[in-house]
């Protein structure tokens, strides 16, 4: 086994707990972890219990606060935080929540596909989970400080010869290298600062109940730095011999800038909590070629702007299932900027996802492209299925057109403007809008000309306020022009 950058008495805890010999921490069906040490990272408003064989054991729950200038905001004032606890499970288990200063009185929780309902006893709140769920629980109205419950499977076995980090807190620095076939391991309890470099590295990696933080280097701070790539908490290149890599069971907080860009083509139950700021982007996969294909799975995201990227299935196939997701800036399904080649047939499907909407009015959509490139440039092959978005939407459910990048220019280009979509399904999609539509902003598929717009759509059950989108109907949802073309609304299969 490598050792991390930790003390001995960390690697000898570390070592106990990696391997379940702790008496009254460990169980069957139900695993705790400790925290980094020192009431570090303590949460100072919630405490988390869960029962075991009629045992209650303590689950540590984080928190991290900083200031914030997206939608995310605390109430009265004040920096807005997260809490969250992660436990592993492999059955139905009970959690019992409290406020570590006064009494619960309300408990809404999220996402409400799973129509969870905690019961409230003497001031606290009981609720049952299940492996991988995903909670969002907001206490006493309190949306400014929820508090995120992780329920894992337990947690996997420390391959041989791992790099390990135990509980404890740990400085890796920026862009910590890695090496082909390395396994990173992070346990429970443990708090590792900086960021991993997975550029043109192989078969890594890094997996875990552990947290890793970017806290270091605020992104206020690298505001200005010209190249940031060091500062995205998993970085990896676009390179075809750079394959197999992993990313499983981590939670990543405070992220400068992205969260996962570029490196694995596997990110299964990973959790991301940076809402704080924008330009911190979350899961991007990309597949190493045609025909291979890239997995993103049983992930949580809560962030400051577009949570997937299907636009790079241009380089093979994509596949996201089972998430969770928020973000406060741009989107949630980030289509396109750029027009990619459209001299392939690899497919991007995303299904069973659960939106919590907090999404701003202007600049924000929940489905975005803007196409800004050069004719014969674009996506295609995206389908969009059993996507449920809870809360109003002021911001476009849809927002496809060809307009120049929104920020400052980053294409070497010399058309604008340019490019096409074609063959995207968006099927059994809910949504709410306010029921004063003036507080809304509508739905756009806009293209340039006859040779730049959108064509091959299909949007089969689509439906806003309970009201299915139909041909009849549409334009009151969704504004289009004259270079769109082959566009059908069904409710049901043709």
């Amino acid at each position: 086994m490598r050792n991390g950058k930790r003390n001995l008495a960390a690697i000898a805890l570390g070592g106990i707990f990696a391997a379940g010999f702790l008496p009254g921490i460990f169980a069957q069906s139900v695993e705790v972890y400790p925290g980094p040490g020192g009431d570090a990272y303590h949460s100072n408003l919630y405490r988390v219990a869960v029962e075991d064989q009629n045992r209650w054991l303590d689950s540590y729950t984080y928190n991290v606060s900083r200031k914030s200038v997206t939608s995310f905001k605390a109430s009265g004032g004040g920096d807005p935080s997260v809490n969250f606890t992660t436990f592993g499970t492999n059955s139905a288990a009970s959690v019992r929540v409290g406020k570590l200063r006064g009494r619960i009185t309300s408990v809404q929780i999220s996402p409400k596909s799973k129509a969870i309902v905690a019961t409230i006893r003497k001031g606290e709140a009981f609720i049952q989970v299940h492996p991988n769920d995903k909670l969002w629980i907001v206490i006493n109205d309190d949306v400014g400080n929820p508090l995120f419950v992780f329920a894992d499977p337990l947690k996997p076995a420390m391959p041989p010869g791992a790099t390990y980090y135990g509980p404890g807190v740990h400085d890796i620095g920026l862009a910590s290298k890695t090496v082909d076939g390395e396994t990173i391991y992070l346990d429970g309890g443990a708090w590792v600062q900086g960021t991993f470099d997975l550029r043109d590295r192989s078969r890594v990696t890094i997996m875990g109940p552990g947290v890793l933080s970017g806290e270091k280097w605020p992104s206020e701070q690298i505001a200005n730095v010209r190249s940031k790539e060091d500062y995205c908490m998993v970085v990896g290149s676009g390179a075809l011999r750079s394959r197999d890599n992993r990313i499983e069971d981590i939670t990543i907080v405070e992220a400068p800038f992205y969260n996962i860009t570029r490196g694995p083509e596997y990110i299964g139950n990973v959790k991301l909590l940076s809402p704080w700021y924008w330009s911190t982007d979350g899961f991007q996969v990309l597949p190493r070629g045609s025909g291979r294909l890239a997995l993103i799975e049983r992930c949580f995201a809560f962030v400051g702007d577009d949570v997937f990227f299907p636009r790079e299935n241009f380089r093979g196939n994509i596949e996201v299932r089972d998430c969770f997701v928020s973000s406060t800036n741009n989107s949630i399904f980030q289509i396109c900027y750029w027009g990619n080649p459209l001299e392939h047939d690899n497919r991007a499907y995303l299904h069973g996802i659960d939106v919590k909407n907090l999404l701003p009015r202007h600049n924000s959509a929940v489905f975005r492209a803007s196409i800004d490139n050069a004719t014969g440039t674009g996506v295609k092959n995206m389908t969009f299925e059993d996507i449920r978005i809870e809360g109003d939407l002021v911001c476009p459910l849809l927002q496809i057109e060809n307009r120049e990048y929104f920020w400052p220019a980053q294409s070497s280009h010399p058309e604008t403007k340019r490019g096409n979509t074609s063959n995207m399904v968006f099927r059994n999609i809910t949504a709410t809008v306010p029921e004063d539509r003036s507080k809304s902003v509508k739905s756009t598929l806009l293209g340039l000309d006859d040779k730049n717009g959108h064509h091959h759509y299909l949007f089969e059950n689509v439906q806003i306020n309970g009201t299915v989108l139909t041909d009849v109907n549409c334009r009151d949802f969704l504004t289009m022009n004259q270079f769109t073309s082959d566009v059908h609304f069904t409710a049901s299969p043709p």
